[in-house]
């Protein structure tokens, strides 16, 4: 589930995050465990199990190859919807998503994709469901953003 809005991208020189078979065929639900734990990994830069907000931040920019990004300062190191990806994976909301939490959230995510609930994600339930994702970001992206803490 972390940074799943970054799964169709690429770090310069690396493969993708998530593979190409992941985004145009079928996935079961062992092959979307087996690519969260892999992104897990990615993102764990010191290599302690765990993926704080300055690794996912520190990955993010990285992605983005120097690119600005609105909403990214000292005290928000991460960009607004990454934030909430991060804070959504916290589930113990220590500040940090260890690789237990990132292969829930992968379960919940291949659950939701799964719309007849078969064991495996097809590409028409995979489209289906970033439609509907695009349709309430475009809705939530229309309304006023609280003021950030």
């Amino acid at each position: 589930m972390l940074l799943p809005l970054l799964a169709l991208a690429a770090t310069a020189g690396a493969p993708p995050i998530l593979p190409r078979s992941a985004i145009l065929g079928p996935q079961t639900l062992a092959a979307a465990l087996a690519t969260a734990a892999a992104n897990h990994r990615r993102y764990d830069a010191n290599g302690d199990g765990y993926v704080t907000r300055e690794e996912l931040a520190a990955f993010v920019r990285r992605m983005m190859g120097g690119l600005p990004m609105p909403g990214i300062d000292a005290a928000h190191p991460l960009p607004p919807a990454s934030e909430a990806i991060f804070a959504a994976a916290d589930t113990d909301h220590d500040g940090r998503v260890s690789l237990a939490e990132t292969l829930a959230g992968a379960r919940r995510q291949f659950a939701r994709e799964g719309a007849d609930q078969d064991g495996v994600v097809s590409q028409a339930e995979r489209m289906a469901l970033i439609t509907r994702n695009a349709e309430e970001l475009t809705q939530q992206l229309a309304k006023p953003a609280p003021p950030r803490p």
